[in-house]
């Protein structure tokens, strides 16, 4: 077992067809963590120099955080990053309660040309906070918005539609065989061309055998369109049911974890309060001085963890938090109509 050397179309391999059985990809995989992890418990250094165990790479770090639209990259990362729920409580708290400041200095410190990328690399993890926004902290804590918004009464109706689509879909599931049956039987066709045979030595447009031919087209034509409709039309209304249903039951999840999540971060953030000190001398100085310039550290104080400047690096982690704030402003605009107009009534 000597040296692996890592380079992009090796890695884009793995991510196409992971196999850890191997001791290969076993390599591969801590690095793929290490580098995921960057900006949270790792830094650019730890993940592309220190720690790569048995793998020399052939790539840069800008290299691999490029990769942040590859479909098969960003599915191991999302894999990655729901079994990591300390950094990923982190960067949904971000998304959620400071994404404005996070995007600030993202913006300053990364796309700047004053950045220094050597020293990114060489940067640790912040060290604890100064507690400069003390006061700020608790009164953001005492307004939680949870109190709020009626959740159950919008997950209720929810799950009346959701009955409702379920009860349609079903119909048409249980309903089209027996409806195609009897629609769409051969039964008079049959008839129509045996009567047409009995009168075959009459005029083809005229009495009789004319009658017969005119029915037995339209008969045709009745047989070609309720096809048409089981085959198609009655294809889309399933489909349409089936997207309507999964639309509701993904508002209905959606909302649910937003409300537990938020659940939990009070309960935390209630737990830790109560740990909380009288603040020094010093620190009181700052909240007098209004110290509001936003910092990395100062992003997540209240969840006493830190991270270092390589997170403004890891495109996917940014990407998580960008991600996450849309879709907090986007269930916002769904549920805020609904309550006016509970209020309206």
């Amino acid at each position: 077992m000597g040296l692996l050397e890592l380079n992009m179309d090796r890695l884009n391999e793995f991510f196409k067809n992971t196999n850890l059985n191997f001791w290969e990809n076993q390599e591969i995989d801590k690095f793929v963590k290490n580098a995921f992890s960057v900006g949270y418990n790792k830094t650019v250094e730890d993940a592309f120099t220190k720690e790569l165990g048995l793998i020399q790479l052939n790539f840069s770090y800008n290299d691999f955080f490029n990769l942040q639209k590859d479909k098969n990259v960003v599915r191991y990362f999302e894999k990655f990053i729901n079994e990591e729920e300390d950094f990923d409580d982190i960067l949904f708290y971000i998304a959620e309660n400071n994404s404005e400041d996070f995007f600030k200095l993202y913006e300053d410190n990364f796309t700047s040309n004053s950045i220094d990328f050597s020293s990114l690399e060489r940067s640790a993890s912040f060290s604890p906070s100064e507690p400069s926004q003390y006061l700020e902290a608790n009164y953001s804590l005492e307004r939680n918005d949870n109190e709020e918004i009626d959740f159950s009464s919008i997950i209720n109706e929810l799950d009346k539609r959701i009955s409702f689509a379920i009860r349609i879909k079903d119909l048409l599931v249980s309903n089209r065989d027996f409806g195609q049956d009897n629609l769409t039987n051969l039964n008079l066709i049959n008839i129509i061309e045996n009567q047409v045979k009995k009168n075959i030595n009459q005029s083809e447009y005229f009495g009789k055998n004319g009658f017969l031919r005119h029915i037995l087209n339209q008969s045709f034509e009745l047989q070609k369109n309720t096809e048409n409709f089981f085959n198609e039309d009655l294809l889309r209304t399933k489909e349409f049911f089936d997207k309507t249903l999964d639309q509701l039951q993904y508002l209905k999840k959606y909302i649910e974890d937003y409300r537990d999540r938020n659940l939990a971060r009070r309960s935390s953030y209630t737990s830790r309060r109560n740990l909380e000190v009288v603040p020094s001398v010093e620190e009181t100085y700052d909240i007098l001085n209004f110290n509001k310039k936003p910092s990395l550290d100062k992003l997540t104080e209240k969840l006493g963890l830190s991270l270092n400047k390589g997170i403004f690096i890891n495109t996917f982690a940014v990407n998580r938090i960008r991600n996450y704030r849309d879709d907090i402003k986007k269930i916002k605009s769904e549920v805020e109509p609904i309550i006016n107009e509970w209020d309206e009534e």
